[in-house]
């Protein structure tokens, strides 16, 4: 036993080369799994985000009486197809609203709202559509 402590033998260069080898592959596994979840949390928040944006303007529709009252709130602009487009309102969102046919012999029309993520990430679902049915108020 006291000729092993009084041992001064160091490790050697390919003790130490074998041992950082190692550790570099373990920490190399733990960065990628850090890297991925930032990801994975800026892909939810981007579509909690439009989810949040999306259901704001369902609300607004809900209030208006005639389906082209929706140009009188935030700035939509009449597009092609009977829809109405939004650029302006949702920092970094583009709502695109639009009016389906009726709903047979109801006063219902479907309504598609599409809101589409206008960052500069690299996310792969950069869109988000919901829909809802209108009723129209005849006078």
């Amino acid at each position: 036993m006291i000729k092993q402590l009084k041992n001064n033998d160091g490790l050697t260069l390919v003790e130490i080369l074998a041992a950082l080898v190692l550790l570099s592959i373990v920490l190399i596994t733990f960065m990628s799994f850090f890297t991925q979840s930032a990801k994975f949390t800026a892909s939810n928040e981007e579509t909690l985000t439009a989810i949040q944006v999306a259901e704001d303007v369902v609300a607004k529709v809900r209030d208006i009486k005639a389906f082209e009252e929706i140009e009188l709130f935030n700035n939509f602009e009449e597009g092609e197809n009977d829809s109405y487009i939004n650029k302006d309102s949702y920092y970094l969102y583009e709502v695109t609203v639009k009016k389906e046919n009726r709903v047979d012999d109801l006063d219902l029309r479907r309504v598609t709202i599409s809101v589409l993520s206008t960052s500069n990430r690299d996310i792969k679902n950069k869109a988000f559509n919901t829909e809802m049915y209108f009723e129209e108020k005849t006078p």
